[in-house]
C-alpha cells in the first residue's frame, strides 16, 4: 500500500486505511492465509460509483456512536458506509448537498452526533439526522479556511481539535452551536 494518508480500526476488527489508490480493508481477526498475510480487500474507485473508473483518494475515517463508517475523500466529498443484508454500499456527500468542500481533510464526531469536517475550503458540521450542513469560513472567525490532513481530533474529555494551515483552534462542547 503505497500513499497512506489515514487510517481506523474498526468497532468489527477491520482495519481501514486510506491511500492514494483508494482504501484497503484489512482484517485483523480473520484467519490469515496460508503465506501468513492477512485477509484484506481493495476499494479503488469511487466508493458511490465503484463501476466507474474514477480512481478515489480516501483521507480519513470517522466512526460515529452509532457503528456508522464516514470516510473522507481527496476530492469527491464525504461517503457514509451503509450495511444491508450483508451487502456494503456507500453514500456520498459533497458540495452539491452543501459540504464546504470535496477535498475532506478530518473529521470528528461531537456529542451530538454531528460529524465536523475539516476541509480546504472551511469547516463544516454535518447533521446526519437531518442530513444538513452548517459551514464557518474566516468570516466566522476560523482562523484558516485550510486544513491539514487528518485535522480533526477529539479528546477524552469532548474538546476537538482541528488544524489548520495558521494554527489549532479548540472546540468545547459550551461553544458548538
Amino acid at each position: 500500500i503505497r500513499g497512506c494518508i489515514g487510517a481506523h480500526i474498526d468497532k468489527e476488527g477491520k482495519l481501514w486505511m486510506g491511500n492514494l489508490m483508494g482504501v484497503c480493508v484489512i482484517d485483523l481477526k480473520a484467519p490469515r492465509n496460508g503465506g501468513g498475510i492477512f485477509r484484506y480487500r481493495r476499494l479503488v474507485n469511487k466508493l458511490d460509483h465503484p463501476d466507474a473508473s474514477i480512481i478515489d483518494k480516501i483521507t480519513c475515517f470517522c466512526e460515529s456512536k452509532d457503528g456508522t463508517l464516514w470516510l473522507g475523500s481527496n476530492g469527491y466529498g464525504v461517503y457514509r458506509r451503509i450495511v444491508e443484508d450483508g451487502k456494503e454500499s456507500f453514500e456520498a456527500f459533497t458540495a452539491d448537498d452543501g459540504l464546504a468542500n470535496n477535498s475532506v481533510k478530518g473529521m470528528v464526531e461531537d456529542a451530538e452526533g454531528r460529524l465536523w469536517i475539516t476541509t480546504d475550503n472551511g469547516l463544516s458540521v454535518f447533521d446526519p439526522r437531518a442530513r444538513t450542513f452548517i459551514n464557518y469560513t474566516e468570516d466566522e472567525g476560523l482562523l484558516c479556511q485550510r486544513y491539514y490532513w487528518n485535522s480533526a481530533v477529539k479528546s477524552s474529555d469532548g474538546t476537538m481539535y482541528l488544524g489548520s494551515l495558521r494554527g489549532l483552534t479548540e472546540i468545547h462542547g459550551e461553544n458548538m452551536d
